[in-house]
Protein backbone atom coordinates (compact mmCIF):
# COMPACT_ATOMS: atom_id res chain seq x y z
CA UNK A 1 0.00 0.00 0.00
CA UNK A 2 0.85 3.28 -0.56
CA UNK A 3 1.48 6.06 1.89
CA UNK A 4 -1.00 7.88 0.47
CA UNK A 5 -3.87 5.37 0.68
CA UNK A 6 -3.08 4.13 3.73
CA UNK A 7 -3.48 7.87 5.17
CA UNK A 8 -6.73 8.05 3.36
CA UNK A 9 -7.83 4.89 4.71
CA UNK A 10 -7.19 6.05 7.70
CA UNK A 11 -8.70 9.16 8.27
CA UNK A 12 -11.85 7.27 7.08
CA UNK A 13 -11.59 5.17 9.70
CA UNK A 14 -11.47 8.29 12.13
CA UNK A 15 -14.60 9.62 10.35
CA UNK A 16 -16.15 6.20 11.06
CA UNK A 17 -15.45 6.12 15.00
CA UNK A 18 -16.53 9.69 15.24
CA UNK A 19 -19.54 9.07 13.44
CA UNK A 20 -20.22 6.55 16.30
CA UNK A 21 -19.55 8.93 19.42
CA UNK A 22 -22.81 10.48 18.68
CA UNK A 23 -24.60 7.03 18.87
CA UNK A 24 -22.77 6.20 21.81
CA UNK A 25 -24.04 9.10 23.71
CA UNK A 26 -27.46 8.39 22.51
CA UNK A 27 -27.86 10.83 19.95
CA UNK A 28 -30.05 10.26 16.72
CA UNK A 29 -27.55 9.89 13.45
CA UNK A 30 -29.06 8.49 10.43
CA UNK A 31 -27.52 6.22 8.28
CA UNK A 32 -28.21 8.50 5.12
CA UNK A 33 -26.22 11.75 7.06
CA UNK A 34 -23.25 9.84 8.01
CA UNK A 35 -22.46 8.18 4.48
CA UNK A 36 -23.53 11.23 2.97
CA UNK A 37 -20.51 13.00 5.09
CA UNK A 38 -18.02 9.68 4.55
CA UNK A 39 -18.79 9.86 0.60
CA UNK A 40 -17.67 13.42 0.68
CA UNK A 41 -14.64 13.29 2.80
CA UNK A 42 -14.32 10.58 0.05
CA UNK A 43 -13.92 12.55 -3.00
CA UNK A 44 -12.58 15.74 -1.50
CA UNK A 45 -9.60 13.11 -0.64
CA UNK A 46 -9.74 11.75 -3.95
CA UNK A 47 -9.59 15.16 -5.56
CA UNK A 48 -7.04 16.40 -3.89
CA UNK A 49 -4.75 13.77 -4.42
CA UNK A 50 -2.68 13.03 -7.86
CA UNK A 51 -3.13 9.71 -9.13
CA UNK A 52 -0.04 7.45 -9.23
CA UNK A 53 1.67 7.08 -12.33
CA UNK A 54 1.21 4.03 -14.29
CA UNK A 55 4.61 2.23 -15.52
CA UNK A 56 4.63 1.65 -19.26
CA UNK A 57 4.80 -2.15 -20.38
CA UNK A 58 6.06 -3.36 -23.19
CA UNK A 59 4.02 -3.70 -26.46
CA UNK A 60 3.09 -6.97 -26.35
CA UNK A 61 3.12 -8.05 -23.13
CA UNK A 62 -0.07 -9.27 -21.78
CA UNK A 63 1.28 -10.38 -18.11
CA UNK A 64 3.76 -12.07 -15.90
CA UNK A 65 2.73 -15.79 -17.37
CA UNK A 66 1.13 -14.65 -20.54
CA UNK A 67 3.81 -13.30 -22.20
CA UNK A 68 4.99 -16.06 -24.34
CA UNK A 69 1.73 -17.59 -25.33
CA UNK A 70 0.66 -17.42 -28.79
CA UNK A 71 -2.26 -18.00 -31.02
CA UNK A 72 -2.04 -20.02 -34.40
CA UNK A 73 -4.53 -20.12 -36.98
CA UNK A 74 -6.97 -23.00 -37.58
CA UNK A 75 -5.65 -23.38 -41.08
CA UNK A 76 -1.70 -23.53 -39.45
CA UNK A 77 -2.80 -25.83 -36.78
CA UNK A 78 -4.40 -28.18 -39.33
CA UNK A 79 -0.95 -27.88 -41.40
CA UNK A 80 0.79 -29.27 -38.56
CA UNK A 81 -1.41 -31.78 -37.79
CA UNK A 82 -1.27 -33.11 -41.26
CA UNK A 83 2.79 -32.53 -41.11
CA UNK A 84 3.24 -35.06 -38.12
CA UNK A 85 -0.18 -37.39 -38.95
CA UNK A 86 -0.21 -37.96 -42.64
CA UNK A 87 2.84 -36.58 -43.92
CA UNK A 88 5.07 -38.47 -41.23
CA UNK A 89 7.14 -36.05 -40.54
CA UNK A 90 8.58 -35.98 -36.54
CA UNK A 91 7.31 -34.08 -33.92
CA UNK A 92 11.20 -32.64 -33.05
CA UNK A 93 11.48 -31.83 -37.06
CA UNK A 94 8.26 -29.46 -36.72
CA UNK A 95 9.26 -28.38 -33.28
CA UNK A 96 12.33 -27.25 -34.96
CA UNK A 97 11.16 -25.70 -37.98
CA UNK A 98 8.23 -23.95 -36.76
CA UNK A 99 8.71 -23.42 -32.97
CA UNK A 100 5.18 -25.33 -31.85
CA UNK A 101 5.83 -26.95 -29.07
CA UNK A 102 5.61 -31.00 -28.66
CA UNK A 103 2.70 -30.66 -25.97
CA UNK A 104 1.03 -28.26 -28.31
CA UNK A 105 1.55 -30.59 -31.54
CA UNK A 106 0.25 -33.79 -29.33
CA UNK A 107 -2.82 -31.85 -28.19
CA UNK A 108 -3.83 -30.96 -31.98
CA UNK A 109 -3.43 -34.04 -33.24
CA UNK A 110 -5.60 -35.46 -30.54
CA UNK A 111 -7.73 -32.79 -31.28
CA UNK A 112 -7.85 -33.91 -35.24
CA UNK A 113 -8.59 -37.59 -33.99
CA UNK A 114 -11.95 -37.22 -31.77
CA UNK A 115 -13.15 -34.61 -35.11
CA UNK A 116 -12.43 -36.76 -38.06
CA UNK A 117 -13.87 -39.95 -35.69
CA UNK A 118 -17.02 -37.74 -34.81
CA UNK A 119 -17.12 -36.92 -38.60
CA UNK A 120 -16.63 -40.63 -39.87
CA UNK A 121 -19.52 -41.98 -37.20
CA UNK A 122 -22.13 -38.65 -38.34
CA UNK A 123 -20.59 -39.70 -42.58
CA UNK A 124 -22.03 -43.81 -41.42
CA UNK A 125 -25.34 -42.41 -39.91
CA UNK A 126 -25.48 -40.12 -43.20
CA UNK A 127 -24.62 -43.34 -45.17
CA UNK A 128 -27.19 -45.78 -43.41
CA UNK A 129 -30.17 -43.75 -43.32
CA UNK A 130 -29.55 -43.23 -47.30
CA UNK A 131 -29.57 -47.18 -47.56
CA UNK A 132 -32.56 -47.40 -45.58
CA UNK A 133 -34.23 -44.79 -47.73
CA UNK A 134 -33.13 -46.59 -51.07
CA UNK A 135 -34.77 -50.07 -50.02
CA UNK A 136 -38.02 -48.24 -48.82
CA UNK A 137 -37.92 -46.62 -52.25
CA UNK A 138 -37.42 -49.75 -54.02
CA UNK A 139 -40.15 -51.62 -52.30
CA UNK A 140 -42.46 -48.47 -53.14
CA UNK A 141 -41.56 -49.32 -56.74
CA UNK A 142 -42.17 -52.85 -56.69
CA UNK A 143 -45.44 -52.15 -54.89
CA UNK A 144 -46.67 -49.53 -57.36
CA UNK A 145 -45.22 -51.57 -61.05
CA UNK A 146 -47.78 -54.25 -59.44
CA UNK A 147 -50.59 -52.15 -58.97
CA UNK A 148 -50.02 -50.91 -62.56
CA UNK A 149 -50.00 -54.84 -63.64
CA UNK A 150 -53.48 -55.16 -61.49
CA UNK A 151 -54.69 -52.12 -63.52
CA UNK A 152 -53.73 -52.49 -66.76
CA UNK A 153 -53.18 -56.45 -66.96
CA UNK A 154 -50.90 -58.85 -69.08
CA UNK A 155 -49.57 -55.78 -71.16
CA UNK A 156 -47.46 -54.45 -68.49
CA UNK A 157 -46.09 -57.70 -66.65
CA UNK A 158 -42.43 -57.28 -68.15
CA UNK A 159 -42.55 -54.14 -66.30
CA UNK A 160 -43.02 -56.09 -62.72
Amino acid sequence: MTREYRKRLFDILDQIEDLAEPMERGEPVTAFTAAEEVREDVQKAETDSEPEPVAEMPEGWTGPNHDTKKRYSPEFKKMIVRLHCEEGQSVKNITNQYGVSKATITKWCSDARYENMARANNSEKELQAVREENARVKDENIFLKRILVMLFGKEMEGLA
